[in-house]
């Protein structure tokens, strides 16, 4: 991997950074912060200006609908559209009703399926990954797969029948071969396992040449893997848990990472940075444009 530099991207330290979004049509950065139930939302060139607006519960992910005024988030008990005020969102879909804990991670399929799945704090026990597909009303969901840790960077390949979903407990990259026209997921099989870097896999993104960037939280570094799982190199992060990265920009060749806070162990104490945004410059590589949910 070639040489690059780490910059640190606005002031804001947020108390846990996830679910970055970039939105090519308004030219914004979406992200936003779990542990104090607000959203965010920034341009490029002012990231100092980030404007802050509550949510009612706690927020995983921003995504982007085929309805320009219309945009959803991920709660953590279901799918709303984002407004202006904690009190008016309104739900477009609430949690299957199999599930267990809350809603996490989520990304959007070729056909506009959400693709996402809930919070199991322990390897291979009570996480979930679902698919919900719009049909102008209520909506419906179907099970990906069962008895995982935790549902994090589900992404797509170049072609959209490859789908990965990081287990956090686990270590595991997952890969599935996928079905656009279904949205069916099946052949399970470990993509990378990140234990060997220090961290586990949180947010993910496929750039161009189909490799995939994974945030590795604990580690303190992003991690890039070819197409066959090999890991192509590492980019060291100042801070212990970034949590996400998305590729933004008009030519999607800016790469932005999120972060989370940060405790005190035995032989370290928190990075003044921990919280903090980044971007990543010098790496070459552009990214893939995430698809809109089909309303």
């Amino acid at each position: 991997m070639r040489q690059v530099d780490v910059v640190q991207f606005g002031d804001h330290l947020c108390g846990w950074g996830e679910g970055l979004c970039w939105d090519p049509d308004t030219q914004l950065l979406h992200l936003v912060d779990c542990l104090r139930n607000v959203r965010g939302e920034t341009t490029l060139d002012a990231p100092d200006d980030l404007r802050l607006i509550p949510t009612p519960t706690l927020p995983t992910k921003v995504l982007l609908s085929d309805k320009a005024d219309r945009h959803l988030i991920v709660l953590d008990d279901g799918i709303f559209a984002m407004a202006e005020t904690a009190d008016a969102y309104g739900q477009v879909a609430d949690m299957p009703q199999a599930s267990s804990g809350r809603f996490n991670d989520a990304t959007v399929d070729p056909a506009g399926r959400i693709i996402t799945g809930n919070l199991g704090l322990k390897a291979n026990t009570d996480g979930s990954y679902w698919s919900w597909q719009g049909d102008g009303g209520a909506g419906n969901w179907s099970t990906i797969a069962t008895k995982k840790g935790n549902a994090n960077g589900p992404c797509f390949s170049n072609d959209g029948r490859t789908l990965y979903f990081a287990d956090s407990p686990t270590g595991n990259i997952l890969r599935y071969d996928y079905d656009p026209e279904t949205g069916t997921a099946s052949n399970e099989t470990v993509f990378a396992n990140t234990f060997e870097l220090g961290g586990g896999p949180d947010g993910a993104a496929i750039d161009t040449d189909g490799y995939l960037w994974s945030a590795l939280f604990g580690g303190g570094v992003i991690a890039r893997y070819a197409p066959d799982g090999t890991l192509d190199g590492t980019i060291a992060v100042p801070v212990r848990n970034p949590t996400d990265i998305v590729f933004a920009g008009p030519n999607l060749d800016r790469m932005i990472v999120v972060s989370a806070m940060e405790q005190p162990t035995d032989d370290r104490e928190p990075s003044p940075l921990a919280g903090a945004s980044f971007e990543i410059t010098g790496a070459g590589v552009t990214g893939l444009p995430i698809g809109k949910v089909r309303l």
